[in-house]
């Protein structure tokens, strides 16, 4: 049986251009054979998650036989976790940490034996799910990969929560119909957001000028994580006025961003999970990609960021976050399919963009496998080399931002801005980044 895309399939193109990697890292050894029935256990009961991918990349085809779930592997290792790997450390201060995210994700799936971005996987044969069970004398490590076609971050959430529920033995939730909810509220006359234009050939140059500038003047990202402990969150939220914690560690971040740019048009952009938000359209358990992005009804420019205090520029923030409402999302969807449709689509009216992404209520590294959970971690694998990207993870002992930026442009002035904009908090620059040697594959067995 073949599924009809969603309007986020066809917006991403070639769904082998991206695939996400999680990791847990858990105390102690856990029962492997006990992980693996638990989430065969989730797959059978969600039947979008059998699907396998079409010649073609771009769809999805339900198989008609009994297939394999999902691809499972087991690394057995003599020796202690630490002496392979290394997180990235927590303090008491503010502290930045350079970070090689590629080996850090290598290290949960490695990119050389990755089965969802390999280029066979349009097969119709290879499963989209990858899981890989580290297991070392004192910690078991939990790699999980997906290819994004099959779903995105909010859907693999929902299989996450429902691995875990089914190992400690708790009632899976209904699963959701996989077909596409959102045929029928796309509109073949939409109206344009006040966000969004139409791009015209000199938009497109600019937009695509600024960002070979950008490379050729001030060279590739560079991977960096910032923790930010729950004294200084504390102090900023004690300060704060109607604005949530997120919204203020986005200011502070934007802050520093906008310290190191010319003065520029920024269009801040919000993602959200439709599955929260569109409860009547789209079901709370769907697991097909449900997650759209606006763009805000207007721009800001890096000097206006400057200007304003760090409770100011959250309080904008928080404007375009409550901005994105069900009746705003559904006129995007309609452009959306209308670009699938005429070629071309909307994008935001800056020359820069800022995207806000909230696509996921579950609190992930909360996650309960039958032992403590110390570390979780989150990448999202591109095809392109060069890419702006970052996510936030709320931990115990704080907040950690993971982020790339170029050399160049830390060394320009963003440093300067974060020790600046602390509060009068402390802040550390760690050395060093958070791996050592990334184990080999010996002693493999694969299931």
């Amino acid at each position: 049986m073949a599924l009809e895309n969603s309007a986020s399939d066809n917006a991403r193109g070639n769904a082998l251009d991206s695939s996400p990697v999680w990791g847990y890292i858990l105390d102690g050894r856990i029962d492997v054979d006990n992980l693996k029935m638990a989430l065969e256990k989730v797959v059978r009961h969600f039947p979008i998650l059998r699907a396998r991918m079409d010649l073609s990349a771009t769809g999805l085809v339900l198989p008609t036989h009994e297939v394999e779930l999902f691809s499972w592997t087991v690394v057995h290792h003599d020796k202690a976790l630490s002496a392979v790997f290394t997180e990235p450390p927590k303090t008491d201060v503010i502290s930045v940490t350079p970070i090689d995210t590629r080996a850090r994700a290598d290290f949960y799936i490695p990119m050389a034996t990755t089965v969802v971005r390999r280029p066979g996987v349009a097969d119709q044969k290879t499963p989209l799910i990858e899981v890989r069970v580290q297991l070392f004398t004192d910690k078991t490590v939990i790699g999980l990969s997906w290819n994004h076609l099959l779903t995105d971050g909010s859907g693999m959430a929902i299989v996450v929560s429902s691995w875990t529920k089914a190992l400690r033995g708790e009632p899976l939730p209904d699963p959701a119909p996989y077909n596409d909810p959102f045929k029928a509220q796309y509109s073949k006359t939409p109206t344009a957001p006040l966000g969004s234009v139409i791009p015209g050939f000199t938009k497109k140059v600019g937009v695509y000028s600024r960002a070979i500038t950008e490379i050729i003047r001030y060279g590739p990202p560079e991977s960096r994580s910032i923790f930010i402990p729950n004294s200084v969150l504390r102090e900023w939220k004690a300060k704060s006025d109607g604005v949530s914690t997120n919204d203020l560690i986005t200011a502070w971040l934007f802050k520093a961003w906008a310290s190191t740019v010319n003065s520029i048009t920024v269009s801040v952009v919000t993602v959200k999970d439709l599955r929260t938000h569109l409860p009547s359209i789209v079901p709370e358990f769907y697991l097909r990609n449900a997650n759209a992005a606006r763009a805000a009804p207007t721009t800001i420019t890096s000097h206006d960021i400057n200007k304003m205090s760090q409770l100011e520029l959250a309080k904008i923030i928080r404007s375009y976050v409550q901005y994105f409402t069900p009746e705003v999302e559904m006129n995007h969807q309609s452009y959306e399919i209308m670009k699938n449709q005429k070629g071309f689509g909307m994008w935001p009216k800056a020359n820069t963009a800022l995207t806000l992404s909230s696509w996921s209520v579950f609190k992930l590294p909360q996650m309960d496998f039958g032992a403590t959970v110390e570390s979780f971690e989150g990448f999202q694998r591109l095809s392109r080399q060069y890419v702006n990207t970052g996510s936030v993870w709320l931990e115990d002992g704080g907040a950690r931002i993971s982020f790339a930026m170029s050399g160049k442009r830390w060394n320009r002035g963003i440093w300067k801005e974060l020790s600046s904009s602390t509060g009068g908090a402390k802040l550390q620059h760690l050395e060093g980044g958070g791996t050592r040697k990334i184990p080999s594959d010996e002693g493999k067995t694969v299931e």
